[in-house]
């Protein structure tokens, strides 16, 4: 789980193309204030696999599921 960055792209599964994460955030109406700390799911070569609230990206070549477990933390 990262923030993002400038530049990144995500490919929404089903669609054509990669989006902007920029796009993305604002069409799903997050207020500019939050959108630098907004969770985007990766795997471990950095490729966006989820954005919160929108449908899951494509999976890249070689990759069959992704299975994401959320857990809370306890606050200290």
């Amino acid at each position: 789980v990262r923030s993002r960055r400038a530049g990144d792209r995500f490919r929404p599964r089903g669609l054509k193309g990669a989006r902007k994460v920029q796009d993305v955030l604002t069409e799903l109406r997050i207020p500019a204030s939050a959108r630098n700390g907004y969770p985007l799911f990766c795997n471990e070569a950095d490729t966006i696999l989820a954005v919160p609230g929108m449908r899951p990206a494509a999976l890249p070549e070689g990759m069959k599921t992704v299975g994401i477990r959320l857990q809370r933390l306890e606050e200290c």
